[in-house]
């Protein structure tokens, strides 16, 4: 009865806000859900692995492996993990099972070897699992390291082993004596219960704070209290933290990044970038640090020259990816150098097939260059690929061009029935309408764009010239 009146009391207060994995509806998930809220994290770890053995339990997660390692079944887990790597050796999933077998055996430098074996980028479980991996060796600088990378790609998911053995590895960490508590690694992984249940944002601050009076990794803390603070909205308390840890660590990646998207919530575009900068200069090459960069430049400050010259540095002595290629080619249209963004956006899309963007990037630089049947191509490729609005007014626009207007009109209007046209879209289809002597149907466009945009006066102008004397969209004289 007392776990059922916690159960109802937190009903009504917290429950709202907390993920619908801590509630566990059995005896043994009630149990579990009792002791998290007491703060016995370990105790509820193993409580809730006794849940998803439990009868009342309805595991519907696909991969087998995960049902194993929820139950705690690691034999099974890896007999079946095992089996699928066989087959397919460099499968995620499986590696991922394998990688927490070791933890749980608390095997840790098995678990990294296995876990080196991820190629997947979005992996962001491999992350989390080489922090825990790393902790129970008690490398606390690579735990914490690790963690800050899983955290700035972290979007929150239903990851029930990860969860779980979060839960473990907290509890073990709690569980140590006071003065070998790792007070800004606790920081750290509470942020992780924290996007789970609110209430643990208080733990963030509290492990933060000890770990600063201590001197455990202070610029780490105070990523951790800014990430909290950024997330109660309170935005100057945050942005203090984070320059707090830059203050402390100038070369900190994630205290600049987080500076960064703070200055940029400000509308402070110059502060934006000197620490996007400081973020990329810290870790060269890192993949996160560099957008973030590059975004800056060109989307913010259109400065395309600098954007080239971080680039080829960045790339001096290492192949260009795709995403250099995408960027390359955007900086070079920008420029009028289509010759040589086409080339990016080619080598590009032969490194990812599957890549539309890549396809329409090459589309558009054909048709600068007048070659206007390839672009064609390239278009309709991309379109094969990914059927977005703009991709029907881009080949629509080259139709124009070779003065195919049957053609363009087909494709204009596949834009705007997809949804999502820009009124310079919808006006354009308009437009040709007119040109094409269809002028009932032209009349008609105009007014429907005026009927959601009222104040557009190139199109109640261009409405007034198909019928003189019309003025508002009522068709009134």
């Amino acid at each position: 009865m007392a776990i059922v009146a916690i159960f109802l009391t937190l009903s009504h207060h917290r429950a709202s806000r907390m993920d619908p994995r801590f509630f566990a509806i059995s005896p043994p998930g009630l149990w579990g859900l009792t002791l998290y809220l007491s703060g016995q994290n370990l105790a509820a770890a193993r409580a809730y692995r006794g849940h998803w053995n439990h009868g009342m339990a309805a595991l519907t997660f696909e991969d087998p492996e995960v049902v194993a390692l929820a139950r705690g079944d690691l034999e099974s887990a890896e007999q079946t993990a095992k089996a699928r790597l066989s087959s397919s050796p460099g499968n995620t999933s499986a590696l991922l099972a394998m990688a927490e077998v070791a933890l749980a055996r608390r095997t840790p430098q098995q678990a990294l070897a296995v876990l080196e074996r991820v190629q997947d980028p979005d992996a962001v479980d491999a992350l989390f699992l080489r922090s825990f991996a790393h902790a129970q060796t008690e490398n606390y600088d690579e735990a914490i390291n690790w963690a800050n990378r899983a955290f700035r790609q972290w979007e929150r998911n239903d990851g029930l082993p990860t969860f779980l053995r979060l839960l473990e590895e907290i509890g073990t960490l709690e569980n140590r004596p006071e003065p070998l508590r790792p007070f800004a690694l606790l920081a750290q992984y509470s942020r992780y219960l924290a996007e789970l249940d609110p209430g643990q944002r208080e733990n963030v601050l509290r492990y933060a704070e000890l770990a600063i009076r201590r001197g455990d990794h202070a610029a780490d803390a105070y990523v951790a209290i800014g990430a909290i603070r950024h997330r109660r909205r309170q935005r100057e308390a945050a942005l203090a933290a984070f320059l707090k840890a830059v203050d402390i660590d100038p070369r900190h990646g994630e205290a600049r990044r987080w500076a960064a998207l703070s200055y940029s919530e400000r509308g402070d575009v110059p502060n934006e970038y000197r620490m996007a900068k400081g973020a990329h200069d810290s870790a060269p090459g890192d993949p996160h640090y560099l957008f973030l960069q590059m975004t800056v430049l060109i989307h913010k400050l259109g400065d395309y020259r600098t954007a080239l010259d971080v680039i080829h540095t960045t790339y001096a002595d290492r192949p260009l990816n795709w995403q250099a290629h995408m960027w390359l080619g955007h900086i070079h249209s920008s420029l009028g150098q289509h010759a040589p963004a086409l080339d990016n956006y080619r080598a590009a899309a032969a490194l990812r097939s599957d890549s539309a963007t890549a396809q329409e990037g090459a589309g558009l630089a054909l048709a600068a260059l007048g070659r206007h049947d390839e672009a064609v191509r390239a278009l309709q490729r991309a379109l094969a690929i990914a059927p977005w609005s703009r991709l029907h007014f881009e080949l629509g626009g080259v139709y124009r061009m070779q003065r195919k207007y049957g053609e363009a009109l087909r494709e204009y209007e596949a834009g705007i029935s997809r949804g999502g046209a820009t009124v310079d879209q919808h006006t354009s289809l308009c437009l040709l309408y007119a040109q094409t002597g269809a002028n009932d149907r032209a009349v008609g466009c105009y007014e429907a764009v005026l009927a959601t945009h009222p104040d557009d006066v190139g199109a109640r102008r261009a409405l007034g010239f198909i019928r003189p004397g019309v003025t508002s969209t009522t068709g009134q004289r």
